[in-house]
């Protein structure tokens, strides 16, 4: 009878040695799915000009771009076609919102303010621009994890399961990509770009610090 109980005994305290391995096996497989589902900080792509003395930098100004003048009908480009075989004229880019613009512009001279640069269009060291291009992706898939497992025994047993819902299929994201062009010079030294979900269906204070910070963090003080 005491060899029984004794077997009894240590059959129980298996099965919950079983259980509590159990437990902390699928609590860790509960953590690995979490963290693997979470998405890293954007980075930023950097190059520069390895012989351009960054240290000299002291002013900056913004870059403005040139529009170059359209050919009359009286003087068409040269290699222009007629007017018969001309193929169909693609729609104009439209020009960047102007309280995005302005947010962005805002951004960039606060952060290289920071650094030490000062705003100034009076023969400025080094001229700054930017790209931004707000656009739907497909959006990334989540993680989904579904486990179970039984023992011999009817009271040990385990299972576990994760499902990340994916909502709608398409997300905002945003890419930035900044230049400095050297003010002597007037070329392209440094040029940083990085990428990153947004949460509206724009650019907000919020995303485009980030975006800049992103960016500038490597640009030299």
């Amino acid at each position: 009878m005491r060899v029984a109980m004794k077997q009894v005994a240590a059959k129980q305290v298996v099965a919950k040695e079983y259980r509590q391995g159990r437990v902390a096996f699928w609590a860790a497989m509960l953590a690995m799915a979490v963290t693997a589902c979470s998405s890293p900080p954007p980075k930023a792509r950097v190059d520069r000009d390895s012989a351009t003395n960054f240290a000299a930098y002291k002013t900056f100004a913004w870059f403005e771009l040139k529009e170059a003048a359209a050919p009359t009908e009286s003087a068409p480009a040269q290699g222009a076609k007629e007017k018969s075989e001309e193929a169909p004229k693609a729609d104009a880019p439209r020009a960047l919102d102007s309280v995005l613009n302005s947010r962005v512009r805002s951004t960039v001279v606060a952060a290289l303010q920071a650094k030490g640069y000062t705003l100034s269009e009076s023969n400025p060291d080094f001229r700054v621009s930017y790209v931004l291009n707000v656009y739907d992706r497909p959006k990334r898939s989540g993680m989904s994890l579904g486990v179970g497992a039984g023992g011999g025994s009817r009271r040990a047993g385990g299972g576990v399961g994760l499902s990340i819902p994916l909502g709608k299929r398409s997300e905002t994201a945003a890419a930035m990509t900044i230049d400095i062009i050297d003010g002597v010079r007037a070329q392209q030294v440094w040029t940083g770009a990085s990428e990153r979900r947004v949460k509206g269906d724009t650019l907000s204070d919020e995303d485009a610090k980030a975006m800049v910070d992103t960016i500038l963090q490597t640009f030299p003080k």
